[in-house]
C-alpha cells in the first residue's frame, strides 16, 4: 500500500512539474492547413540579403543566399507565461515582447505562408545538422517564421549596351494557393531590406531595392507576393583590365564618346 503510495505520488509531482513553465496553446479548433480567420491576412516581411553567390550572363541567371522573415497575426495561438518562472526573452525590434522559439520538427505543427520563389532553378538549404529555420510565437499572438536559404533564379539580361549595360534581376516570392483577396504581403516599413556590407562582385556594383506592393497579374485569378529588385552596374575597370585586345578597347572608348550619358 505504502509502495503504491509512493508511486502515485511521484507520478503526480511530476505531472504537476511538467505542467509548469511558458507554453504555447492553441484553440480547440486549429488546424495548421487553414489560415488566420481575417481576411485578407497581413503578412508583413523583411529580408537580409546575405550573399549574392554569383552571376551568370550566359546562363542568364543569379545565385543569392537570404534570411526571408514574415509576420502575422494568428489569435488561435496564444503565449502562456508561467509568473513563477524566470520572464522569457523580449524582443526590442518588436515592441520588447515577450516570446518563445520553436524549431525544428515543432514548426511543421503550426499553418506557415505558402510562399515560394517564381522562376527559381534550384533552392537549397545551408544546414549543417538543423534546418536554418525558427519560429517565434509573440504574447500578442504574432507569429515570426525565418529562414534561411540560398536559390538560383532567372535573370533576363539585356546586353546590347555592353560593355556599359546595366542589369535588374526581378525576384518574385508568390503565394501558391492563397488569392489576393485571402491574403495580402508587404515588405516592413522599417528594417525591410538589410544587406551584408560585405558583398563585392567583381564584374559589378550592385544595390537592392523592395517593391511596395505586389500582385500576379499573368493568371486568371490574382495571387499576392513580395517584389525585390536586384541593380547590376558593370565595372568598366574591371572590363578594360581584361581586354587583352586593342579592338576591345577601341569598341569601349568609341561608345563612352557616342553615349557619354549611362542609361537609368
Amino acid at each position: 500500500m505504502f509502495q503504491m503510495n509512493f508511486i502515485q505520488a511521484f507520478i503526480l509531482l511530476f505531472a504537476l512539474k511538467s505542467c509548469r513553465g511558458h507554453k504555447i496553446e492553441k484553440l480547440p479548433d486549429y488546424v495548421i492547413y487553414e489560415k488566420p480567420a481575417a481576411r485578407p491576412l497581413l503578412v508583413n516581411a523583411s529580408l537580409n540579403l546575405r550573399n549574392t553567390i554569383g552571376i551568370s550572363e550566359t546562363e542568364q541567371t543569379i545565385s543569392l543566399e537570404v534570411t526571408l522573415r514574415l509576420f502575422w497575426k494568428d489569435e488561435r495561438v496564444k503565449l502562456i507565461v508561467d509568473k513563477t518562472q524566470p520572464a522569457p526573452p523580449h524582443d526590442s525590434a518588436h515592441s520588447n515582447l515577450t516570446y518563445l522559439v520553436q524549431c525544428g520538427d515543432r514548426i511543421n505543427q503550426f499553418w506557415l505562408p505558402d510562399l515560394f520563389v517564381d522562376q527559381a532553378i534550384q533552392t537549397r538549404s545551408p544546414k549543417y545538422k538543423m534546418p536554418t529555420e525558427s519560429l517565434k510565437v509573440y504574447e500578442d499572438s504574432t507569429i515570426r517564421f525565418s529562414r534561411r536559404f540560398n536559390f538560383d533564379v532567372a535573370c533576363h539580361m539585356d546586353c546590347k549596351m555592353y560593355p556599359v549595360d546595366q542589369q535588374i534581376c526581378t525576384i518574385k516570392f508568390e503565394s501558391f494557393g492563397h488569392t489576393n483577396e485571402e491574403i495580402k504581403f508587404m515588405w516592413l516599413e522599417k528594417w525591410s531590406m538589410d544587406i551584408n556590407k560585405d558583398i563585392n562582385l567583381p564584374k559589378f556594383l550592385s544595390h537592392m531595392h523592395a517593391n511596395k506592393e505586389y500582385k500576379t497579374d499573368y493568371y486568371k485569378q490574382a495571387y499576392p507576393g513580395l517584389e525585390l529588385q536586384i541593380h547590376l552596374i558593370r565595372k568598366i575597370d574591371y572590363h578594360i583590365v581584361q581586354s587583352s585586345n586593342l579592338p576591345s578597347l577601341h569598341h569601349l572608348c568609341l561608345h563612352c564618346l557616342l553615349c557619354p550619358s549611362h542609361p537609368p
